[in-house]
């Protein structure tokens, strides 16, 4: 089976360039302009990458503006 490659719709461009530490649900749902629900789903799906931490969900900047075809 092939890889999923679909797009993830970005309300305007802002720059992850200095964000170091990880984000959590809330901050990448706030970057992508989607709800907290919604970027569960792309998880799930595997669209969004992330790391689980202590029960705690985290997420590469870097890695959420590539997905979302933001290039700094």
């Amino acid at each position: 089976m092939g890889q999923k490659t679909r797009q993830i719709r970005v309300e305007g461009y802002r720059s992850v360039e200095g964000y170091r530490r990880p984000w959590n649900i809330d901050q990448v749902a706030e970057y992508l302009g989607l709800s907290t629900r919604t970027v569960f789903r792309y998880v799930n799906q595997g669209l969004i990458p992330s790391t689980t931490i202590g029960g705690h969900r985290y997420f590469d900047p870097a890695k959420v503006a590539e997905l979302a075809g933001i290039k700094d």
